[in-house]
């Protein structure tokens, strides 16, 4: 009798969800949905953009797709940042019944019923409808799922849609022609929607298709994957056409196959786990088999019994359920693509020399399609290394390349292992079943949430700064060691102390910061360099604001203050509340000139020596920032590396355009200023591009006289544009040749 009451369709439909707030409660620990979030970090970029939409559309009436505060001085298309338009304008009437706080919270929530409901529905259709309550569970609460809800919002609806879409394209598999079209739009928009709420949707959602498994082969099939994939792409086409807009309008940097590279997740993360869990023993365990970065990339922990139920469900569903077989497809096509372009193991890249002639074939076909991707020759730690999928993709896929953190596919990877583990456990004697159903939650147990105000006071150096009169041009610079701060907490202070920021957030940037923070983060005395503040100020900074967040930090300070053209201010105590900013920000003002602004060097240079820098190999590149196309004079003072019997040569490229050579007839210090007119200047980030006819180490030159192992070309003593040209003539000393 007692068991007849949970057979009672009301009761079981209540289980489920007094499971889910169980677990939910367990994990969510805010406190006041209005007035608290569940982190800092990348939450406050959407709570940003929630402001940002609302002040743009009810208060300013101008379009939020454009902000002059963020990466000063050209702005910011803000569709280029991961959370979407439709995102923000999602949690707009969440905002207006309660705030930021309630925005974020509600949509935060939303995604986890979502998830939870659907993979309910999905897992019902391989597993017993009690077992499909747990599946459901491991899938929406698995630390990688609940840490989407503290910042990632966007993958977390990827997330959410995600098991509504497979369950849509498994209904469509065995639906009978007169109700197969009503799935398949159904699939179509969902992966539409999907793109909507992050582009990571467009790939995510076309490998879901791989749950027909080998139906795909057939030619009904593959028209009704063009059925699916048009009505998608008609429905993410808003989405994506404003992304693309963006990136051309900011000129974004291409990250490349090399930083991809380190976003692939190692082998032995996946296997623990989470690094993050809940209860300190387990957490202790997984640490101790992955020793890697904490990233994002060492954090998609899929479980260690996960894993184990995933293999034997993986077993019974090839000798036993036709069905089951598909979901074997997606699971280790969301495994193996989550390891991304080269199999690591605790974030190392693991060496088989065998694989070297591969490597280097694929590198180059990579090169030849996509060489913004793909540079001239393998870097030496890929040219080792095993070979995965990905590197495959990422050579011939079109645009494969921008979903770069490649461990998010473990997210479907884990919608198909959560349901072969459910199909184990249909199996197994009840006992057991009972048995590792208890030790699987405990597995999956998220690790509770924050509870942090919304942070509407400001740090006190933001509050002094809101105080501040700017000139018109005029914005700061954020710091944080060793180069630029790029975070939601920058992004965020904008909205408080409304004053410009070279600094910004996301991870799409436009060329003229990324360079900018190559220079620094390659240039780690920069602070204490007089060249370093007239490029700042051609990027129209006036005050410096060092976030001193540890030690280092505190060393960029301490060149501040010694820097001649940079005059310290002050260092501003946090605020005894919690905040985004619980540490010190010290401000300077720039007293720079930017009559001649110092190229920020790039690639193929050596450190700065008192005298200037050697170039590194055969080519180096460099760059500045232009507000507006104008004519620039290039000057260069330059000596080369003397080697018996060879000349040097030089060859300038700016902005891929040829501006001649020239060869030294000795070992002479040259000098050259080259007009560059404005036709060929960007309005933002300009490179210019140096070939030299060699280089040569001087430890083999002098047969080890001469020590220095480095491979050396060219000495720059300046290398430096002007708006308007002060040319001089005046002969430089040999003395101060670092040729000689």
């Amino acid at each position: 009798m007692k068991l007849q009451i949970f057979r009672h369709p009301l009761v079981f439909k209540l289980i489920p969800w007094m499971v889910f707030g169980i677990f939910f409660g367990w994990g969510w620990r805010v406190e006041n949905l209005f007035t608290n979030l569940p982190a800092y970090g990348d939450v406050l970029e959407v709570v940003w953009g929630i402001q940002w939409y609302y002040q743009s559309l009810f208060v300013s009436h101008v379009s939020p797709l454009f902000t002059l505060l963020v990466f000063h001085p050209l702005g910011w298309h803000t569709a280029t940042l991961a959370y979407t338009p439709t995102l923000f304008l999602v949690s707009l009437p969440f905002y207006f019944i309660g705030g930021l706080g309630f925005a974020y919270n509600i949509v935060a929530i939303a995604a986890l019923l979502v998830t939870f409901s659907g993979m309910m529905r999905f897992s019902k259709l391989f597993v017993s409808q009690y077992t499909a309550i747990f599946v459901a569970l491991a899938f929406t609460f698995w630390q990688t799922s609940w840490s989407f809800i503290m910042g990632h919002l966007n993958i977390a609806w990827i997330s959410a849609l995600l098991p509504w879409l497979a369950w849509s394209l498994e209904r469509a598999k065995d639906a009978s022609s007169s109700q197969q079209r009503r799935w398949l739009i159904i699939a179509g928009l969902l992966w539409g929607f999907m793109i909507h709420f992050a582009l990571y949707g467009i790939f995510i959602g076309g490998l879901t298709l791989l749950i027909w498994g080998r139906q795909l082969l057939r030619p009904h099939r593959l028209g009704q994957v063009l059925i699916v994939g048009s009505i998608a792409l008609l429905t993410g086409l808003p989405i994506i056409g404003l992304y693309v807009v963006g990136t051309r309008a900011d000129r974004t940097y291409v990250y490349g196959a090399e930083n991809n590279a380190y976003w692939g997740a190692s082998l032995n993360s996946l296997l623990v786990p989470s690094v993050g869990h809940a209860i300190e023993p387990i957490r202790n365990l997984a640490r101790a088999f992955y020793q890697g970065p904490y990233n994002e990339s060492g954090v998609m922990n899929l479980g260690l019994l996960t894993i184990v139920l995933g293999l034997v469900g993986y077993g019974i569903s090839l000798k036993f359920q036709l069905r089951g077989r598909s979901l074997v497809i997606l699971t280790f096509a969301g495994i193996i693509l989550s390891l991304g372009i080269f199999l690591r193991w605790n974030g190392q890249f693991v060496q088989i020399p065998i694989f070297r002639p591969i490597n280097y074939w694929l590198w180059d076909i990579g090169h030849t399609l996509k060489p913004h991707v793909f540079a001239e020759t393998i870097p030496e730690p890929f040219a080792n290394g095993v070979p995965l999928p990905g590197f495959v993709l990422t050579a011939i896929v079109p645009f494969w390349e921008g979903a770069r953190t490649a461990c998010r596919y473990a997210v479907f990877g884990m919608l198909g292992l959560s349901v072969l583990a459910g199909v184990a456990l249909d199996t197994l004697p009840k006992a057991v079943r009972i048995g590792l159903i208890a030790l699987w939650l405990v597995e999956i147990l998220p690790s509770p949430t924050q509870s942090l105000p919304v942070p509407l006071q400001p740090h006190p150096a933001y509050a002094w700064l809101s105080q501040q009169s700017l000139q018109d041009g005029e914005g700061i610079i954020d710091l944080m060691y060793p180069t630029l701060r790029i975070s939601g907490e920058i992004l965020w202070a904008t909205t408080l102390h409304q004053k410009p920021t070279v600094s910004g957030s996301g991870s799409s940037w436009p060329l003229h910061i990324f360079g900018l923070w190559d220079y620094m983060a390659n240039y780690h005395t920069a602070l204490s360099d007089p060249e370093t503040g007239s490029i700042f100020k051609s990027y129209g900074a006036r005050y410096i604001l060092v976030h001193i967040i540890n030690d280092r930090s505190q060393e960029m300070w301490t060149m501040v203050q010694n820097n001649p053209v940079i005059k310290p201010i002050t260092c501003f105590d946090p605020l005894p509340t919690p905040n985004p900013w619980p540490y010190p920000i010290c401000v300077a003002e720039l007293h720079a000139d930017t009559r001649s602004i110092p190229l920020m060097t790039n690639k193929g240079w050596f450190g700065r020596e008192p005298w200037g820098r050697w170039a590194d190999g055969h080519n180096s590149t460099a760059g500045w920032i232009a507000e507006t196309a104008q004519d620039y004079f290039l000057h260069l003072t330059a000596a080369p590396f003397c080697v018996p019997d060879r000349k040097q040569h030089i060859s300038i490229r700016v902005n891929g355009e040829n501006f001649g050579s020239f060869r030294w007839r000795d070992c002479e210090v040259r000098k050259a200023t080259i007009l560059i007119p404005a036709t060929v200047v960007n309005t933002g980030w300009n490179e210019v591009s140096l070939a030299y006819a060699y280089a040569a180490r001087p430890s083999k030159t002098t047969h080890g006289q001469n020590p220095d192992p480095r491979l050396l070309s060219v000495a720059f003593l300046r290398l430096a544009v002007e708006g308007q040209c002060t040319c001089h003539r005046n002969t430089i000393p040999p003395t101060i040749n670092p040729a000689r």
